[in-house]
């Protein structure tokens, strides 16, 4: 069976709002797959199958699919469905649309000790460059379709929000296929800078006579780089191993494994900054919104200074990159004095 992603349904706000630093990736327990029939057995399958992509968009780790109650709940993974219906194509292909229990799989994650993603993430900007017959190119719609969308379907599999350059004259005089192709680093930071992302990732891909795609990906972060080389046998498995790359070096740093049961007492955050109703109001929702965290307690307003009582299931230094997702919240290098706080953040207007 073949996982479909209705790219149209994933719902990613992938135009940022102001002040954040991610997306908001909506969807994440679904999964549409493709059933040979409406048979309880071809259920079954379906389920198991959507369940694993699921488990690997949510917690961005493929060990997460080892882990021993993972793999229990994989072997019944029917009794995580909260919902499912089917859709026939125009072709009459028949696919079967898959919700599955957020609370109940979150509480299984947890409990298993895998590491939850939350749903604000990064985009990733990709420039990818295939060896064509009429010589090297940036792969678009216009020119290598089938990898492009590809390499949209995987970044869906894997729930990481999209972005491909305009390739305007813009692009072109800052970064052309050659120095795109030798995956040269300074060009293609240079030509990323417009975009305004941290997280790039660059590729090559040459189709063999044999059938096999050969390349190599290349993710790039402050500083940080990291290589893949990859032989396909399609270009869906050189998209994924794309995705897959960026996807693993970003829930390496954003995704938290709880820690147990959230401390009863909480840690302390001081938040400076919050001159209005609608500035508290807004830093507010973003904490409560944050995985892993319980619940958040307004404990003293003192002047512009708002302290919060933040009860999660995690330690605040692991916490500390998801809530600094949005860029609005400066973290400051130390906590004043006269307040008694484990970390300290000053809203930006």
């Amino acid at each position: 069976m073949r996982l479909l992603f209705v790219i149209a349904t994933l719902c990613v706000a992938v135009l940022l709002a102001p002040g954040l630093r991610a997306a908001v990736i909506d969807n994440l327990y679904q999964a549409e797959v493709m059933v040979d029939d409406r048979g309880r057995r071809a259920l079954d399958a379906a389920a198991r199958e959507g369940l694993a992509a699921v488990v690997l968009k949510v917690t961005g780790s493929d060990e997460a699919l080892a882990l021993p109650p993972v793999q229990a709940a994989l072997d019944d993974a029917s009794r995580y469905l909260q919902q499912y219906t089917y859709r026939e194509a125009e072709d009459g292909a028949l696919s079967a649309e898959l919700l599955y229990d957020e609370t109940v799989l979150r509480g299984l994650l947890l409990e298993a000790g895998a590491p939850l993603w939350t749903a604000r993430r990064p985009p990733v900007l990709v420039w990818l460059v295939a060896e064509g017959p009429g010589g090297r190119d940036f792969v678009r719609p216009a020119h290598q379709p089938g990898l492009a969308e590809a390499l949209t379907e995987a970044f869906a599999r894997r729930g990481v929000p999209l972005r491909t350059p305009l390739l305007d004259l813009r692009d072109s005089a800052a970064l052309g296929p050659g120095p795109a192709w030798r995956l040269d680093a300074a060009s293609i930071a240079a030509a990323s800078a417009r975009y305004g992302l941290a997280d790039v990732l660059a590729g090559r891909v040459l189709p063999l006579s044999s059938g096999d795609w050969l390349g190599d990906w290349v993710y790039l972060h402050d500083g940080e780089r990291l290589n893949r080389a990859v032989t396909a046998s399609d270009p869906a498995a050189f998209a994924e191993a794309g995705a897959a790359l960026a996807a693993g070096a970003i829930a390496r740093r954003y995704a938290v494994a709880s820690a147990g049961e959230a401390a009863a007492g909480g840690t302390r955050v001081l938040v400076l900054g919050i001159d209005s109703f609608a500035a508290y109001a807004e830093v507010m929702a973003w904490f409560e919104g944050l995985d892993l965290v319980d619940r958040v307690n307004p404990e003293l307003i003192d002047g512009d200074g708002l302290v919060l009582r933040v009860v999660a299931r995690t330690d605040l230094a692991r916490l500390a990159p998801v809530i600094e997702l949005n860029e609005r919240l400066q973290p400051l290098p130390a906590v004043p004095d006269t307040v008694r706080a484990e970390r300290a953040y000053r809203w930006q207007r």
